[in-house]
């Protein structure tokens, strides 16, 4: 159950931060799927850090890391890209 609630949310956080972070170049779907990925990390990241399960439902917890691990994954994709195309 937990890892299909980080991977919901997960979602909805790459939605999320697709419009905190505007113009990222990859396009929603793929901003989704990093959310997806990056929920998923910050649900295990936050469970460890917070010592408790996380992904027990719907909570301002798992939320939480779900958004920060998305914000994450694209964050480190888009510095991936850069390093990449100056490569």
């Amino acid at each position: 159950m937990s890892l299909f609630v980080w991977m919901v949310l997960g979602a909805g956080g790459g939605w999320l931060a697709s419009r905190l972070m505007k113009d990222s170049g990859y396009g929603e779907m793929a901003e989704i799927a990093l959310g997806v990925v990056g929920g998923v990390a910050g649900g295990i990241v936050t469970g460890l850090v917070l010592g408790m399960n996380t992904a027990s439902g719907f909570n301002v917890e798992t939320l939480g890391g779900a958004v920060l691990g998305a914000i994450m994954a694209i964050v480190l994709s888009r510095v991936y890209k850069r390093t990449r195309a100056n490569a």
